[in-house]
């Protein structure tokens, strides 16, 4: 059997030099001079992801802080088979770039490539970045029901972060002491003498000085400025395009760098305030994409933990009151003094006039289908009851104000959307091993829901749907007598 002829196409958009493919797999690129060169660059290059690009999407959340990570794209020349290889993360997606082209590969969860795979993933990232930013409403104007989805998703984000920007910026803008190296007769800073010693004499009149200004041209700032020149060229809405150009002229004396993302920033008690920003920029940056030569420059995002932050930043949104606490660590176990420690993904609280609720919630980035598969995922039953006792028994301990009241578990999993024809479908369990009320629910959530929300016009549609996963996974299950 010809295996290479079995290969799936590259999905590519090729006005506009995109490539994508699928988690986890292998695609051929199409028999085209351009796309045969393409190949052989990336099988002579090797590009693998940049070491600003790990630090980056380890900053914003989407992969574990483990420097064993990495990224490599590959290219058999003889078939033209194009994969990206990683280590040390088990479901790879993400936004790439390699010299004039952008590679996106999407999440295994959808059958084939199309606007819907990338839309989805900036939706998913939207959403977690949102989520951080505790503004509300949504932005969403009905002159953007122009065009693709897709459009109209790169728009609100253009819009969230323009209006964001704004705000922060009238309150007033970054500045830093930066380091600057100067050639001048008049004395401002410190001279570097042995500099000024090898100078020929001609040249000794100019003192070579460094000085340390106070100023608004500092990394974050050209980081959020070319964010608004990407934003400002690509808005449709009027209102907002006059905004962006209030904004650079603001920063008029930023220097433009678009290769600035690459650049380390530490954020200090000053520059807080605009970390959610600076993480809206880098999304905006990337997906304008800045061209790689030898290296891999994107996003590297582990599918595990989008998908974890995604439902906890639904959550987040829809359960304003609520007490949600996200990967809350418990000792479990003492081995002769060393602590080892659990963490649940997300434990959920809230209180109902005398009653008080506490739901813990763990994520899984994994298809269930039906009930019978159950029995491959004893391990997953055994980990959420572990981390139901954890959570009872700080209860009984009054550290969380719920004491003496039930704890309620949920795993949540995707599932095939032909199985079942609701958004979301849960199955209610109980543990046998233990009392009574210790109760535990299965969700199943529709792949297909996540691609509606990403690609309606319509923002209450999204807020229904959002809600809906809401409401299955906060709702507190009745539990067998």
């Amino acid at each position: 059997m010809n295996l290479v002829a079995n290969l799936p196409e590259c999905k590519v958009d090729k006005q506009r030099n995109i490539i994508m493919l699928k988690e986890g797999e292998f695609c051929r690129l199409p028999e085209e001079p351009k796309f045969n060169l393409l190949c052989e660059r990336i099988a002579i290059e090797k590009p693998s992801l940049s070491k600003a690009s790990l630090y980056l999407s380890q900053s914003l959340g989407f992969l574990l802080e483990d420097w064993e990570i990495s990224a490599e794209l590959k290219c058999d020349i003889d078939d033209r088979r194009l994969s990206l290889l990683s280590r040390g993360i088990s479901s790879p997606a993400g936004i790439f770039t390699f010299q004039e082209y952008t590679f996106i590969v999407y999440p295994k969860i959808f059958e084939q490539a199309s606007s819907e795979a990338p839309e989805t993933l900036l939706y998913m990232i939207e959403s977690v970045l949102y989520s951080r930013t505790n503004s509300k409403p949504r932005i969403c104007f009905p002159s953007l029901f122009i065009g693709d989805s897709f459009t109209l998703r790169i728009q609100l984000l253009y819009l969230l972060y323009i209006h964001l920007l704004r705000s922060e910026l009238l309150k007033g803008a970054y500045h830093e002491y930066t380091k600057t190296l100067l050639e001048s007769p008049r004395i401002q800073g410190k001279i570097l003498v042995s500099r000024q010693v090898r100078k020929p004499e001609w040249k000794a009149l100019k003192m070579s000085q460094e000085s340390h200004p106070y100023s608004i041209d500092n990394t974050l700032n050209r980081v959020l400025k070319y964010a608004t020149i990407i934003a400002h060229r690509g808005l449709i809405d009027p209102k907002y395009k006059v905004m962006a150009r209030g904004i650079l002229s603001l920063l008029s004396d930023v220097a433009t760098d678009p290769y600035s993302i690459w650049k380390k920033i530490s954020f200090n008690r000053l520059s807080e305030r605009f970390r959610i920003l600076y993480d809206l920029a880098v999304v905006i940056i990337l997906m304008k994409g800045t061209r790689g030569k030898r290296e891999l420059l994107g996003l590297l995002i582990d599918m595990n933990k989008l998908f974890e932050l995604y439902v906890l930043s639904l959550l987040k949104n829809h359960l304003r009151s609520w007490k949600i606490e996200y990967q809350k660590e418990f000792t479990f176990a003492d081995v002769e003094g060393k602590e080892i420690i659990q963490k649940p993904d997300i434990v959920l609280q809230t209180k109902n006039n005398d009653r008080c609720y506490t739901i813990v919630v763990d994520i899984k980035y994994s298809i269930l289908d039906n009930k019978e598969k159950l029995d491959k995922r004893t391990d997953d039953i055994r980990q959420i009851f572990t981390y139901h006792l954890l959570v009872e028994k700080e209860n009984e301990a009054g550290k969380s104000g719920c004491s003496q009241r039930p704890v309620y578990s949920s795993l949540v999993y995707l599932g095939k959307p032909d199985d079942f024809k609701k958004s979301v479908v849960s199955w209610q369990g109980y543990y046998k091993v233990a009392a009574k009320q210790k109760c535990f629910k299965i969700i199943l959530l529709n792949p297909q829901v996540i691609v509606k929300a990403a690609s309606t016009v319509n923002s209450r549609t999204r807020e229904e749907i959002e809600q809906n996963i809401v409401k299955e996974i906060a709702n507190i299950p009745s539990c067998p007598s």
